[in-house]
């Protein structure tokens, strides 16, 4: 049971044929391989990170290329996240190329994530046989070019969305990352 006075509650209020709708709840329900409470859960960090990168008034409407700065679409057209092809088990390869994204902001960043990856999440076939994420993340590029640590909110992004991550793959060339990576 989802908590009184939540985010799910403002978003039901919102917009409730959004929120109830069937496929909608489905793609949680996949991601979580059917446990409810894990689902509702889900749901919560889900509407917590959308509602923290496009704000309230988006938090009950799918985000398209219109809702994206001409940045954000720019970082989304260098292709850097990506659905390449499916594996011999039938799951999406994604892949993210961090280098590609060296001079962009991290709110920037994290919002062109959002919209590549929730179109790769609402594919019937990759919510039933998950997605397998290939990252490389060769070089030093995770300082936002305001100077901040970006990593913490990059790293919000992708475990907030409906996907069922089946495989990892990482590229690095440090040991500090690859030590990350292990942790």
């Amino acid at each position: 049971k989802i908590k009184s006075k939540s985010i799910y509650e403002v978003a039901e209020s919102m917009n409730p044929e959004y929120v109830q709708d069937r496929k909608f709840r489905l793609m949680f329900l996949r991601c979580k391989r059917y446990d409810p409470k894990g689902a509702a859960e889900h749901l919560l960090g889900f509407f917590d990170t959308k509602q923290w990168l496009f704000g309230q008034e988006k938090l009950c409407k799918d985000i398209t290329l219109d809702d994206l700065s001409e940045e954000e679409r720019r970082l989304v057209r260098t292709g850097a996240s990506q659905g390449l092809a499916r594996d011999a088990g039938g799951r999406m390869v994604c892949t993210y190329f961090r280098s590609m994204v060296k001079n962009m902001d991290t709110m920037t960043e994290c919002r062109a994530k959002y919209y590549t990856l929730m179109a790769l999440a609402e594919s019937e076939e990759s919510q039933i046989k998950g997605i397998i994420a290939l990252l490389y993340v060769v070089g030093d590029y995770y300082k936002d070019k305001k100077g901040g640590d970006g990593l913490a909110e990059l790293g919000r992004v992708a475990p907030s969305l409906p996907i069922h991550w089946a495989g990892f793959h990482f590229c690095c060339n440090t040991m500090l990352q690859y030590v990350l990576i292990r942790a």
